[in-house]
């Protein structure tokens, strides 16, 4: 289990990102192709390679493998599972055998933190937020940690956030309703990672550089798409 990070996504050439994304399988292109932000799109297809290149140091049988998705949209792949996050120009993404949730936010300080709390987080996380001495990373650390624990059940934003109470756990995070939560910051930024067995955070990240992640889109680019089109054609048949 590992968390594998690339914070220069930004360095990529808009040439070299588009050779990318094409590289992509057709339905990631589809989705690249429908985002209006060019930071998300950017973003969509760093964390696509990223997570690539977790499953190959991770689990290698299960690099080459389609992903298939839950009826909320969480990928995976036959016996590993992974999740990928991604705020501003950082993309993360967790490889694990088990469930895993990830969580990555930037601390924002134009964020109006009260008026956001007042809808996602209950009484007493509220209370922590209004009563910490800085109320903003207060809240995205909270945030983080409820994205981290739905995405690891796989619900996504459809659980009721505010139901989820996190206000007892602390700041390193902790166990709830029998997931391990872990949360660090790393300059403005909060992690959350929520798995069953736990991990040892943030020793076990890897900050893989974009140009890695593009020699490994020239080298598997190919292949995934190959793979994509074999399924295509047998699900026709």
């Amino acid at each position: 289990m590992a968390l594998y990070v690339c914070r220069d996504g930004d360095a990529i050439t808009q040439e070299d990102l588009r050779r990318m994304a094409r590289l992509m399988p057709p339905d990631r292109r589809v989705r690249w192709k429908k985002f209006r932000s060019d930071q998300d799109a950017r973003n969509l297809v760093v964390a696509y390679w990223l997570a690539m290149f977790g499953l190959q140091q991770e689990s290698p049988e299960a690099a080459g493998l389609p992903w298939r998705y839950s009826r909320y949209g969480k990928p995976a792949v036959e016996g590993t599972e992974f999740n990928i996050s991604h705020s501003a120009e950082l993309c993360a993404c967790g490889v694990s055998r088990s469930e895993i949730g990830v969580d990555v936010q930037q601390i924002e300080r134009s964020l109006d933190v009260v008026e956001l709390a007042e809808v996602v987080m209950g009484a007493r996380e509220m209370a922590r937020i209004t009563q910490a001495l800085d109320s903003h990373s207060a809240f995205i650390r909270l945030w983080a940690m409820k994205e981290s624990y739905v995405k690891c059940l796989g619900g996504g934003l459809y659980y009721q956030l505010p139901s989820i109470d996190l206000s007892g756990l602390s700041e390193g995070g902790g166990e709830y309703r029998g997931l391990q939560l872990e949360t660090w910051r790393h300059g403005d930024y909060w992690f959350s990672v929520c798995t069953r067995e736990g991990g040892q955070w943030p020793s076990d990240v890897h900050h893989v550089p974009a140009e890695t992640l593009l020699s490994l889109a020239e080298q598997m680019g190919p292949s995934v798409n190959q793979e994509a089109s074999s399924k295509d054609r047998k699900s026709v048949v």
